[in-house]
């Protein structure tokens, strides 16, 4: 997606969907390849400002990257997605700070179990 002006725009409807009451935002912030196309500017900061209600991020968080997003009031939680896919014990491995499993972005949506239950854990 492309905007001239992404910044007034998501501002905007960040405050539209005040009125709304919706439960949560959950905003890609910066993502991988080859899903999408990362964002020319990082707006979480402007719309966690603006939005009364829970925005969730996610797009390349670690736990070091998650905490301080969640601890600088950035974000109110991290999804951390194909990082949870490939590490299926990535609380744990969190907690002692573990080395993690890289995802296989081939092995996606190809329906089998390949790269979605075979990830070793710790």
């Amino acid at each position: 997606m492309s905007d001239s002006n992404p910044l007034e725009t998501f501002s905007y409807f960040a405050e539209e969907l005040n009125g709304l009451k919706l439960a949560y935002i959950h905003m890609i912030e910066r993502v991988g390849e080859p899903m999408i196309v990362a964002p020319l500017a990082r707006l979480a900061k402007a719309i966690r400002s603006i939005f009364k209600g829970t925005l969730i991020l996610n797009g390349g968080y670690d736990a070091l990257k998650g905490n301080d997003a969640i601890q600088n009031d950035v974000a109110d939680l991290i999804a951390y997605g194909s990082l949870f896919l490939a590490n299926p014990d990535l609380p744990e491995r969190f907690r002692k700070r573990a080395s993690l499993n890289t995802p296989d972005i081939t092995t996606f949506y190809e329906g089998e179990e390949r790269g979605y239950i075979d990830y070793p854990s710790l």
